[in-house]
């Protein structure tokens, strides 16, 4: 007798790489946010396998942090 099957992955590993780009800048005082310091721009680039397709998201933040305060996680 054989026991449960095993779970699937919840994400099934891909066999093509992601291309992902950060951009990183110092703002200067006066942009709609009072305090911030720096931008951060991350763009992520995805290909579908089935249809082709490129697929570009683009997300921005904004952080109170100063390069020397932000650390890498």
């Amino acid at each position: 007798m054989r026991g449960p099957a095993p779970a699937p992955h919840p994400r099934p590993a891909t066999r093509t790489p992601r291309a992902r780009r950060l951009k990183i800048c110092t703002v200067q005082p006066g942009l709609l946010f009072p305090h911030a310091v720096q931008a951060i721009e991350f763009k992520r680039r995805r290909n579908n396998r089935r249809t082709g397709k490129t697929t570009i998201k683009n997300i921005y933040a904004v952080t109170s942090f100063t390069p020397d305060q932000a650390i890498a996680s």
